[in-house]
Parts: structure tokens; C-alpha cells; sequence
């Protein structure tokens, strides 16, 4: 472990920490490198409070914080961490790298300081106005809009759920720290004379890309700011086109940095020139081509013919040319390497490296059409995402961070076993969090899902995820500390006499605890016709295997997206059950013919069903999503002014089957359940269809538990606003001929929940307010109990309806054929308005909630 030298002089706090007493580049890289880790810590909070949330309603059914707070949570921990902390390091980094790669004096200094300005000042307005009062529990409620655009998601007059107009602002001051940097590199570039290696290549191609991203983003960004301010119509559609020019482009803006850190650093660890110069300046140039230009990847199913969909598909996949080229250069680069100290950056390096590859399959995969239209707005999205931020990106930031910190400081790591806790801590922590997320998105479950199916696995996959997750904040924790200790007590290191190679070795010999070797330089040097052969050879073996994965896979996606070319023709020929469906802001309505039914609908076994979906106006979007893994999943895109046309056969076996709203739209986004219910022939189930039907429900995640009625049946109001913690409630399965009792049990400390929507309610005595509401209305709840019967062929009925009390509310009857819908079947009218504080500029959420029903099954006695 390494000490102050005698006589050393203890720098002042604020100087030691931004490095004051240096150069002007070192001063930007630490000033960011601080800011960037405040933000990590906050955003790391938001993040453990979603976790905790998850973990908790999966082990107790009880949550922790509110809706509205969970969201908020999540939308934060994205903004605060990819921008507050990965964007604004990388600004850092690259001004560092830029000073000393182009060897010029740095100018238009104020360049750079306004841009650190202005990223740090987004990041408050994100979180929109913070109200000081003693309502505590409405705070960050209005910024729980996702990281992303959802247009016309938070648009007054679009959207049921309304953000302040600083959510806009705030993107606006991103947008411009973001042109104020491309400004200053573009400029110290034009002033150097010196010709670009490979390295500025990726610095210059990044920086490009996050220019190029970040201005069609402001388009979208102004189009919604002008429909916030002055009638400007907004297509959500095309809003939502644009906005993924820059929504897919960002995740190459956070990937190239870390391919310019391996770069720079696996040549210099292995003490070896880069394989092939030429490769890495066309990979860099490629990069940037096809980085930006494939925004309909993200809206497969949405309303897009399906050769565009197959045009995008093949234009992502030119993206992974670019990821072969570079990780076959690196590969060739260190191949042969004998004498190698596994130092903490090298170790930080080789993960990032084999975390590239690994998090770059399941991208091939996310952009192959047939496959994406399975797990889109599944849990294997943000695995995808965090495989690549944890296992590539985040790595090879730390590998070059324990480079540059020396470099900057002049101060050698304090501590090796912090350096080596902060990497294994890392590691695992981040595979953990990776293998948790697929399995969730495996299973079919929604990312952005507060309220989840309780299944024991996924139960167990929320829990571990909130392990590892706490393991990978651990090991940041680790390098905080010893970033911290290198600053004011490392030994010190006089960097104006080194070389690049020396810095590099020094500051990872610190790294080690025994004896630090820098590898010999080879003595052949390869053939250069052979190197031409081998680059050759390996693109187009990349180019074969990805021409062989769009053909096999081109048959299924013909039909993928809601457009009417692409459903089967014969979904046109009769016999086919026609539905109109219509999202609204938390609920569904359905049209089969002239019966209309809210969140439910009806079909026969193995029947041709083609539905006509659109989103009402005040809704901002909606997804229909209905994982039926026995037979496919249902996914398919809804906006406003356009219809999608969704496409299935209705399974051969009788049953309930669920489906849910597979978009966020608001902070209930779900409670948005609903179900499809097909007809027994006759209206009951043999007890062998029964016993098919509980198989099948173990496969689907949001098809409703089951449980049998012996009697009765008892039914909890939870404190989220559910029976029995489930949405939509427990399928129950009734004999026919039986009488049967569904009691509902309601009690106090359920509608006094801020969770609850039933009440709506707006201060803090939450208790005072309900018990005035059941006085004034003898105790009468605000909604109706009600038993809905549907025949056999289809035609519905309501059997009985009372007002529920507190306590123990029953309904009795007699099991007839057919199919029963139960509990509170009209929505219920919310409103978030605490002290009249809910506005514009505030924010607001209103819409009508449906989250208290389930059906019953009529089976042979």
C-alpha cells in the first residue's frame, strides 16, 4: 500500500480534488469526472429504490413507495446515470485525449465550460419542479416519464399524464452542451495540423455521431415543446421516427468510447502497434455510417410495411461490421502474447472486450425482425442494454479511468486490493444483473413493470437482480474510496518525463501487488498481403453468417407490424371474429359486433381473430401485448390516429388468457391488464380441458392464477388496488349447478394507501379524509360490485350489483354455462391533484382505472 513521501505538502481540498494546479485538460477531465460521479451516486439511489420496490412486492406483495415515486425512480436513474454520468465523463475524456493526441494548446476554453454548464443543468430540470411543502410524497412525481421520447407521452391535451414543461427544457440544455462540445472539438481539430491516428479517428467519429444524434433529437424535442406552448398538431408516429434516429444512435455514442478505450489501451498493454491501422480508421468510419440511420429497429411493430421492417433489419445488421472489423483488429493486436502482468486495467480491458461479444449476439438478435417481435418491450431489452453499459461499456471506462487518474494526479492507485475488490465486485455483480434481467425477459415479463406476475421464479429473478445489484455498488464504492485515497495520500508520479508507454505501465504496476513487466515487442512483423487475406476473409465469413440469418429468418417477418400488408390473407377470409379496439388512458374498450366490453373480450376455441387497435385521444400510446408462448406472442404498437392490425388464432383449449399494456402511459401504466376469454363449447369445461387449461397457464406469465371455488371464495383489496395482488384478479373455477360466494374484503388501510386510486387522495391524513367520505355517504364505497354473465354465444348480462362497505362485501349465486366477469367491471374515475398543486407547468395524471376484476370458469361438476 502506498504512502504520502516525507516532507510531502497535504494539496488543498477543493484544488487536490479538481486538480486546480494543473493543466486546463486535466482540470476539465476532473471537474467532469466529480460531477459524473455525483450523479452516478444519485442515480444509483433512484436505481436501488426501483429494485427495492420490485423486491418487495415480489416477497410481501406490499410496496415501498408509491407509483408515481417508482417511476420517478427509474426515469432519473436513466437520466442521471447516462447522462449526468457516462455522457459527461466521456466530454471529459475526450477533451483530455484531444489536448494530448493533437499535441495543441486548448482554445475557445469557454467552449467546453458552458457545455459542462449546461449538462449539469439538465439533469435538475429532468426531475421537473420541486415542490417545497409537506407534501413529501408527491416530489419527482412528475418526472416519471422514461428516458425517452413516448410521444405524445406528458403533451397536454395528448396525453392523460402531463409533465412540466422543464422536462423539455432540460432536453433542450443537453441538446446544446452536447453541440457545444462537437463546436470545440470540431474546432481544435481544424487548428491541429497533425494527421488523425486511429485513436482521434474514434474520438472525432464518436463525437460526430453524438452531433449528428442530438440534432434530430432537438427536432422532436421542439415539436413537443411547441404542442406543450402554442396548438401545434403532433403525429406520434412520426414524432417517435425521429426521435429513434437518435434513441438507437445513443447506445453507439456510449459503445464507441469504450472501443476508443480498448483501442488505445490493448496496443499499449501488450506493447504492440494495432494489427492493421487501415481496419480500425474504416471500422471508426463505419461506425458512424450506420450508427444513425436505423431508427424503425426500435418500431418493428408499429405500423411500418414489412419490407421497410426488412430494409432496417439489414441496415442494423451493417452495424456489426464494423464490431467484427474492430474486435478481430484487437484480437490479432495482443494474439501471441506471452508475458503479460494481469494488472487491473488489463483485467478491466479483457471484460470489456469478451463483454462486447457476448452483449453484441444478443443485439444481432434484437435486430433480426422474427426475433425481436417476441421479446420487444420485454425484460430482455434492458438486459441487452445493461449487458452492454456493465459488461462493455462501464469496463472499458474503468480500464482507461485507471490510466488516466494517475496520469491527471500524478499520483500512483493508493490502494491494490480496493482496485482488485472494485473489479471481481464488478464482475460478478454485473453478470449477475445481466442473467436475472434475460431469464425475466425470457418468461415474457414487461420491462418498466412495477406490478409483475408473483411467480416464484420471477420472484427469485427480481430478488437477484436486487443482489448483484447492490454487489456492482459495492465495487463502485471500492473505486470511490481509492480514488479518493490515491488523490490526497498515493505516491507520487512526475508525468513530464514519460512517455505514453511509461504512464500506461506505471499507473498499472500500481495496480499490482507483486512485480510489473511490460511485454517484449514482437521481433516479426506480419506480411502485409497475409493481413489483407485475413481482414478479407473474416468480414465476409461476418457478412455470409448475417445474409444466412436475415434469409432463414424471412418468412416470419412478413408478417411482423400492425400494418395491414403485412397480416396473413387468410385472416381476410371468413370465418374470422372481427374486434375494434380502442385504448384509453388506463383502460380497454372492445367492439365484436354491436356488444361492447371493457378490458375483455370474446372468442371461440381456435378461431380466427384479427382486432383494428388505435389509441384513444388523451391517451398518449399503448402496446398490446399477449404472450402466448404455446402458440406466439401477441405484440403489437397502437397510436393515436393510426390503426394496427393484430393478427392470431385464439387457442384450440378453453381457458382465460391474459394480456397487458405492454407501453408505459402513465404511472398506472400496470394496472392496464385485460383478458381474453374463450367460450368452452357449450360454456363448461370438461374436467379434461381443465386439466389442459392448468397446464398452460404455468407458460403464460400474465394469464391469472387460478384458483378453485370449494363454496366460496375470499377476495383482499390490496394496498395497490388489486384482489389478492394480481391484475387482472384470480381466474376462479366454479362447478356447474354449485352456489357459490365471492366475498370481497375491503378494508381501511387498503383505500388510505397513496397507491391506491380508489379514493383519490390528495393530503396528508389520508385516514381523516376517507372516514369523512363514508360518513357523508353511509358508508357506501365510491364504486359498484358487480356479476356479469356471458353465454355461450356470447351475449352478456349483468346478474348483480351492490355498493361494497368496509368489511366483508358477499355475492351469492348459481353457476350457469358460460363465463362470469367479477368485481369492479366499470373504471374508476382518478384524478392526482394534491391541494389543487396538479397543473400545467406542475404536472398531472388523470385517467380511469380498471385493476379490481377477474372472471370465473363454469366447469363440469
Amino acid at each position: 500500500m502506498a504512502s504520502t513521501p516525507q516532507g510531502a505538502r497535504k494539496p488543498n481540498l477543493l484544488t487536490a480534488i479538481f486538480q486546480w494546479d494543473k493543466d486546463w485538460a486535466s482540470r476539465v477531465f476532473m471537474v467532469t469526472l466529480v460531477f459524473a460521479v455525483v450523479w452516478y451516486i444519485v442515480g444509483a439511489a433512484d436505481a436501488m429504490l426501483v429494485r427495492l420496490q420490485e423486491s418487495s412486492l415480489g416477497l410481501l406483495g406490499e410496496p415501498i413507495t408509491t407509483p408515481w415515486s417508482y417511476y420517478a425512480g427509474l426515469t432519473l436513474h436513466a437520466e442521471r446515470d447516462l447522462f449526468g454520468f457516462a455522457q459527461q465523463l466521456e466530454m471529459g475524456i475526450f477533451v483530455f485525449l484531444t489536448i494530448r493526441l493533437l499535441g495543441v494548446e486548448p482554445r475557445a476554453k469557454w467552449l467546453m465550460w458552458t457545455s459542462i454548464i449546461l449538462i449539469n443543468a439538465s439533469i435538475f430540470l429532468f426531475e421537473g419542479p420541486v415542490i417545497l411543502s409537506h407534501l413529501s410524497f408527491i416530489d419527482s412525481y412528475f418526472a416519471a416519464t422514461g428516458w425517452d421520447s413516448l410521444s405524445p407521452l406528458g403533451v397536454p391535451g395528448y396525453s392523460g399524464y402531463g409533465v412540466s414543461p422543464l422536462w423539455w427544457w432540460g432536453w433542450l440544455a443537453l441538446e446544446a452542451s452536447t453541440f457545444l462540445w462537437g463546436a470545440w472539438t470540431f474546432y481544435m481539430v481544424a487548428k491541429s495540423h497533425k494527421k488523425l491516428n486511429y485513436v482521434m479517428y474514434y474520438v472525432l467519429g464518436t463525437v460526430i455521431l453524438y452531433v449528428m444524434g442530438y440534432a434530430v433529437l432537438a427536432v422532436a424535442t421542439n415539436w413537443e415543446m411547441l404542442a406543450y406552448y402554442i396548438p401545434v398538431n403532433i403525429n406520434s408516429l412520426y414524432d417517435q421516427f425521429i426521435f429513434w434516429f437518435y434513441g438507437h444512435s445513443i447506445v453507439y455514442m456510449l459503445f464507441l468510447p469504450a472501443v476508443t478505450a480498448l483501442y488505445f489501451l490493448v496496443p499499449t498493454l501488450v506493447n504492440r502497434e494495432i494489427y492493421s491501422d487501415r481496419l480500425a480508421k474504416v471500422s471508426a468510419i463505419l461506425y458512424v455510417a450506420f450508427s444513425n440511420i436505423v431508427p424503425i429497429h426500435h418500431l418493428y411493430n408499429a405500423v411500418f410495411p414489412y419490407w421497410v421492417n426488412i430494409l432496417q433489419e439489414v441496415m442494423t445488421y451493417g452495424v456489426v461490421v464494423p464490431s467484427m472489423m474492430t474486435f478481430f483488429n484487437l484480437w490479432a493486436t495482443a494474439k501471441g502474447v506471452k508475458q503479460i502482468t494481469w494488472s487491473v486495467p488489463a483485467a478491466f480491458t479483457a471484460m470489456s472486450f469478451a463483454g462486447a461479444i457476448a452483449a453484441g449476439v444478443t443485439g444481432v438478435a434484437n435486430a433480426t425482425v422474427s426475433f425481436d417481435s417476441v421479446i420487444h418491450n420485454s425484460m430482455w431489452v434492458p438486459a441487452h442494454f445493461h449487458a452492454m453499459i456493465m459488461l462493455m461499456i462501464a469496463p472499458g471506462a474503468y480500464a482507461l479511468l485507471y490510466i488516466l487518474v494517475p496520469w491527471v494526479t500524478g499520483r500512483l492507485w493508493y490502494s491494490v486490493r480496493l482496485a482488485w475488490a472494485h473489479f471481481w465486485l464488478t464482475l460478478v455483480g454485473s453478470v449477475g444483473v445481466v442473467m436475472f434481467f434475460s431469464d425475466e425477459g425470457i418468461s415474457g415479463i414487461l420491462r418498466r413493470s412495477m406490478i409483475y406476475p408473483r411467480i416464484s421464479s420471477i420472484v427469485v429473478d427480481e430478488v437477484g437482480a436486487t443482489i448483484f445489484a447492490v454487489i456492482v455498488g459495492l465495487g463502485a464504492l471500492a473505486l470511490v474510496l481509492n480514488t479518493l485515497q490515491t488523490i490526497f495520500r498515493g505516491r507520487t508520479l512526475d508525468t513530464s518525463k514519460l512517455g505514453v508507454l511509461e504512464l500506461v505501465s506505471a499507473a498499472a504496476a500500481s495496480t499490482v501487488s507483486g512485480p510489473y513487466s511490460t511485454p517484449e515487442p514482437p521481433k516479426l512483423k506480419v506480411d502485409h498481403r497475409l493481413k489483407l487475406r485475413a481482414e478479407y476473409t473474416w468480414v465476409a465469413v461476418g457478412v455470409l453468417l448475417l445474409a444466412l440469418t436475415a434469409v432463414s429468418t424471412l418468412p416470419e417477418a412478413v408478417y411482423v407490424g400492425g400494418a395491414i400488408i403485412n397480416v396473413p390473407k387468410a385472416y381476410f377470409d371468413p370465418p374470422v371474429e372481427n374486434v375494434t379496439l380502442l385504448a384509453h388512458q388506463y383502460y380497454w374498450n372492445f367492439t365484436v359486433g354491436n356488444t361492447s366490453t371493457l378490458d375483455f373480450f370474446v372468442v371461440n376455441p381456435g378461431e380466427k381473430v384479427l382486432i383494428r387497435g388505435t389509441v384513444a385521444k388523451g391517451n398518449g400510446l399503448a402496446n398490446f401485448y399477449m404472450p402466448l408462448f404455446s402458440d406466439r406472442v401477441v405484440d403489437y404498437q397502437l397510436y393515436q390516429e393510426y390503426y394496427s392490425y393484430i393478427w392470431f388464432t385464439a387457442p384450440t383449449q378453453p381457458g382465460v388468457y391474459g394480456f397487458m399494456n405492454g407501453e408505459y402511459n402513465g404511472p398506472f401504466y400496470t394496472y392496464m391488464g385485460g383478458e381474453m376469454l374463450v367460450m368452452p363449447p357449450g360454456g363448461v369445461l370438461s374436467s379434461t380441458q381443465l386439466e389442459s387449461y392448468l397446464r398452460s397457464t404455468s407458460s403464460d406469465p400474465y394469464t391469472p392464477p387460478v384458483e378453485l371455488i370449494q363454496g366460496g371464495v375470499s377476495l383482499t383489496m390490496s394496498t395497490l388496488g388489486n384482489w389478492n395482488n394480481t391484475v387482472p384478479a384470480p381466474t376462479l373455477i366454479a362447478s356447474e349447478g354449485s352456489e357459490v360466494n365471492l366475498s370481497f374484503e375491503v378494508s381501511l388501510s387498503a383505500l388510505t394507501s397513496y397507491s391506491n386510486y380508489v379514493f383519490n387522495l390528495t393530503q396528508v391524513n389520508t385516514t381523516k379524509t376517507v372516514e369523512a367520505y363514508l360518513t357523508e355517504h353511509g358508508g357506501r364505497l365510491p364504486f359498484s360490485i358487480e356479476l356479469l354473465h356471458i353465454n355461450p354465444q356470447g351475449e352478456t348480462s349483468i346478474v348483480q350489483s351492490i355498493t361494497p362497505t368496509l368489511g366483508t362485501n358477499t355475492l351469492s349465486f348459481r353457476v350457469e354455462p358460460g363465463i362470469y366477469v367479477y368485481g369492479v367491471i366499470q373504471p374508476i374515475a382518478y384524478e392526482f391533484n394534491p391541494y389543487g398543486l396538479s397543473n400545467q407547468f406542475n404536472g398531472y395524471d388523470q385517467g380511469y382505472i380498471t385493476a379490481l376484476w377477474g372472471a370465473v370458469l363454469v366447469t363440469q361438476p
